[in-house]
């Protein structure tokens, strides 16, 4: 993000809820989020604003995590998330919750 502002300075912090009181409060203009914050954002506040970049700025992967070791608890995880995006569950509730534009279906 550093290498990409021009015109701004970048302030990095680090509490929950900070940015978006910053940004409140009028000490910061923007912060930046990923899609389903920012999702998340439009549907909960009055005050957010939703500025898309013109083209994919960052991809995040996301994923899920098990205890070490937990192999049977593991595979029937792999399993569901195999069968849901096989079966369009997936694709319908990432639709029904707007977050077909990140969902990866291979």
């Amino acid at each position: 993000m550093k290498k990409n502002l021009k015109n701004a300075k970048l302030v990095v912090l680090k509490g929950f809820k900070q940015r978006e009181d910053e940004v409140q409060s009028g000490r910061a203009d923007v912060f930046m989020t990923d899609y389903p914050y920012g999702k998340k954002m439009l549907e909960k506040t009055q005050w957010a604003r939703l500025v898309s970049p013109d083209s994919k700025y960052f991809l995040t992967s996301y994923a899920w995590t098990t205890v070490y070791g937990d192999g049977k608890f593991y595979n029937r995880v792999e399993k569901f998330i195999k069968d849901i995006k096989k079966d369009g569950r997936l694709k319908k509730l990432a639709k029904k919750n707007g977050l077909e534009p990140i969902i990866n279906l291979k």
